[in-house]
């Protein structure tokens, strides 16, 4: 008897190599596909984020601007310096006439020992027209001292002659302020951002890249 032997023609062989490289190649792309889609959601979101928490920051920042109360120092369309608030605390001394040392009872951060502050001035009491903000500066600090059972520091502001008699009562806010420049600028990695400095200091991004012109 004769021996038959089965096999595949040339001819399959072809087609299925064919068929195997169409089925690849479409796998692959749709692979491609997935991976750009992703990769360009990805972006989208992240850039949604810094853009939501650049607002978060800018908005929480600038409503407590007063541009009657000196917090806007200056503003184009390219730059922005403003003064922000940092920290608040209230003198508890019981006489603090004349003086520019304060106890001041300490409400969220402590203020820093070289932060610039204003410091409510009443000068007389039933007299509205004659109160002021003195501007200053802390030139020493001690937060071993207490309000009562509430933590407070004691506090020593530079400028002696606007503290006058009867300046500042007890229960007088202090309120310490961070200068900081907004602009656009160049990052280290050759983008525009639109970032935020602590004035000196350096830029910090919070939302980019952006566009140079329109960013």
């Amino acid at each position: 008897m004769r021996n038959h032997r089965s096999g595949f023609t040339l001819v399959e062989l072809i087609v299925v190599t064919v068929l195997g490289a169409l089925l690849i190649s479409a796998t692959l792309q749709v692979l491609i596909t997935n991976q750009r889609t992703y990769t360009a959601q990805n972006a989208q979101i992240q850039a949604q984020q810094s853009v939501r928490a650049a607002m978060d920051i800018l908005t929480q920042e600038l409503r407590e601007l007063s541009p009657e109360g000196l917090d806007i120092f200056q503003m184009s369309n390219v730059r922005m310096r403003i003064r922000a608030s940092r920290a608040f605390g209230l003198i508890c001394n019981d006489t603090v006439r004349g003086t520019p040392t304060f106890r001041v009872m300490k409400f969220g951060n402590w203020i820093g020992a070289t932060d610039s502050v204003v410091v409510f001035a009443d000068n007389q009491g039933e007299i509205q027209s004659d109160d002021r903000w003195i501007t200053t500066v802390v030139t020493a600090r001690d937060t071993t001292k207490a309000c009562g059972s509430s933590q407070a520091q004691r506090l020593t502001f530079a400028n002696a002659s606007s503290f006058t008699t009867d300046s500042v009562s007890s229960g007088a806010e202090v309120r310490a302020f961070t200068h900081y420049v907004y602009r656009l600028f160049l990052y280290t990695d050759g983008q525009y951002y639109l970032g935020r400095r602590p004035n000196p200091g350096s830029y910090v991004p919070l939302v980019g890249p952006l566009p140079r012109d329109t960013g």
